[in-house]
């Protein structure tokens, strides 16, 4: 038995003691009860004009973020629907605009993990570029001193600038310029 209850058709049963209403969406009034039609999966292009017309016309951050909640359940409940309506420019753009604080979202959350993940690779690149350029460096001033020290060794104990030469090329595999050069820092 359908009864009206503030003005919506439902069926009402009485289950102990607390009513339980059913509301019958085919029969309400469409016009008055955009929010509630919305809520099942027969709108009509018609339907979800007019409930996009609605939403855009809400002021409050609160009452805009209820009707998003409602829009996601009537876009999930109608998706044959909302296809179709991709194509309608007019319909498409009233849709972004309504999502438009959710789509930022995802769009801050793509960007700041498209940044860190940017930011790592990066420094894991410049660490990797500097650590080696660093241990390049330093192993070339550690060989070279090293290279100077046996040098002046060689001298302290007599060692001619011919066999120390010589010394040079075969064990620090220098060239024999490399090996004068030695030779002249050390005088």
């Amino acid at each position: 038995m359908i009864l009206k209850y503030n003005g919506i058709p439902a069926l009402s049963i009485i289950r102990e003691t607390k009513p339980t209403q059913i509301i019958v969406s085919d029969e309400l009034d469409k016009s008055g009860y955009t929010w509630l039609t919305a809520l099942s999966a027969k709108m009509n292009q018609a339907d979800m004009e007019q409930l996009l017309r609605k939403i855009d016309a809400l002021k409050l951050t609160s009452d805009k973020e209820l009707a998003d909640s409602v829009l996601e359940i009537s876009v999930r409940a109608n998706q044959t629907l909302v296809k179709k309506l991709r194509g309608d420019g007019h319909m498409c753009q009233a849709l972004l605009e309504i999502m438009e604080p959710e789509i930022n979202k995802i769009k801050a959350s793509v960007a700041e993990s498209v940044t860190q993940s940017v930011t790592e690779s990066v420094t894991q690149s410049v660490t990797e570029s500097v650590t080696q350029s660093v241990t390049e460096s330093v192993t070339q001033s550690v060989t070279q001193a090293k290279i100077s020290s046996a040098v002046r060794c060689f001298h302290d104990f007599g060692i001619d600038d011919v066999q120390i030469k010589q010394a040079l090329i075969k064990h620090f595999h220098l060239s024999a310029d490399e090996a004068d050069g030695y030779l002249q820092e050390s005088i």
